[in-house]
């Protein structure tokens, strides 16, 4: 039997509990290789022009700022132009919104009149006029 064990060729269905647990404890490899982890080169141990503190590093900083390429004036102006109208698109879009929905839930809950103005979506407060 000890030697249907070792090759693993044991019916386990005929064996008693601890029989199983002698036969699968014997099929576990005796050391578990640790993982091999990937160096991808970026930054090696041990390689110095990798650390700050280096002048080799900053050299190649500064290559890397002359090699970059940056946009044009033109590219700049007209990214920050269209986020610009995005911007105000979507703040006039959620004023709308919110202004839609609030009056929606007064006019199901409260029974006043969906009415959907400029005051109610730049939320502006009527003024009270005191009494005489």
């Amino acid at each position: 039997m000890a030697e249907a064990i070792a090759t693993g060729e044991v019916d386990l269905s005929s064996l008693d509990f601890d029989q199983r647990l002698a036969v699968l404890a014997s099929r576990i490899p005796e050391g578990i290789p640790a993982p091999q982890e990937e160096d991808d080169g970026v930054f090696p141990e041990g390689a110095p022009e990798t650390r700050f503190w280096n002048p080799k590093f900053w050299e190649l900083c500064a290559q890397d700022l002359k090699e970059l390429q940056w946009p044009t004036r033109k590219s700049v102006f007209q990214t920050l132009f269209t986020s610009q109208i995005a911007f105000v698109i979507i703040i006039v879009l959620t004023l709308v919104f919110d202004a839609f929905v609030e009056s929606g839930i007064k006019a199901i809950l409260l029974d006043e009149p969906f009415t959907l103005t400029m005051d109610k979506i730049l939320k502006v407060v009527p003024e009270v006029q005191p009494p005489n």
